[in-house]
């Protein structure tokens, strides 16, 4: 085997696929392990979160706390607290008892899932300084794209967990 010739190959792919394409890695597989819950509920807390997130600064009691995290990296904190949080919150409101899902079913919600997680990312700064993501990764899941890539992403979440 060339290993030269390997990375040859591979020297082409821009790095925001390889990051997406560990992303929907690790979401496949711990789908199939676990089942299908925990990516629906990511995916229902990421636009939750968001608009937690995007509110937090006006919020009694704490937006005076929260406003003190005015660097990206802190807001990136705060952002994954919030949908940390959510993410516990939904899974419990749509528990399902099943310990694993089939392969397509799998494959299904991992796209879903990342899908939707790009959609988010790019439209939130705070995560856009641990990663940003290339034009042609925001031209095809930008604001022309948006609502057609989360409609699919959820329908198609909706029929996987038959």
């Amino acid at each position: 085997m060339n290993i030269q010739a390997l990375t040859h190959s591979f020297a082409g792919i821009p790095g925001d696929w390889i990051v997406i394409g560990f992303a929907l890695i690790i979401v496949i597989g711990f789908t199939m392990l676990q089942g299908s819950s925990y990516a629906t509920a990511l995916s229902l807390s990421l636009p939750i979160s968001f608009v937690l997130f995007q509110s937090i600064d006006r919020a009694t009691f704490i937006g005076g706390v929260v406003g003190q995290f005015s660097s990206p990296g802190a807001q990136a904190v705060l952002f994954a607290i919030i949908t940390a949080i959510m993410l516990v919150l939904a899974n419990q409101a749509i528990a399902s008892f099943e310990s694993s899902a089939p392969p397509v079913s799998s494959i299904i919600c991992g796209v879903a899932t990342i899908i939707i997680l790009i959609v988010f990312w790019i439209q939130l700064p705070a995560l856009e300084s641990i990663w940003h993501f290339g034009l042609q990764v925001q031209s095809m899941f930008g604001e022309m794209a948006r609502f057609w890539w989360l409609l699919g992403a959820y329908v198609a979440l909706a029929f996987s967990r038959r």
